[in-house]
């Protein structure tokens, strides 16, 4: 393991056709990344993502109010350098 990070940050969503007008929310995961001798690293995230919603009526959704929604996920990928 070459590189052990920390990540963060804040999100805005807007879809309306999904039954919410627009969300607010926060993500924070760890991870940790190799490198090869080659130029080739790959990844691997951990991550929690908290969202707030604001919903109003449509064909999905027969409320009005404020909705939490949590996604648990893991980001892997690989990349090189030139």
């Amino acid at each position: 393991m070459n590189y052990l990070f920390a990540e963060g940050g804040i999100n805005f969503n807007y879809h309306s056709s999904l039954g919410y007008k627009w969300g607010l929310g926060g993500v924070v995961g760890i991870g940790a990344e190799y490198t090869f001798q080659q130029g080739l690293s790959v990844f691997v995230t951990p991550q929690i993502q908290y969202n707030l919603l604001i919903l109003e009526r449509s064909p999905y959704i027969m409320t009005l109010g404020i909705d939490k929604l949590i996604q648990i996920g893991c980001n892997i990928g690989v990349g090189y350098k030139f």
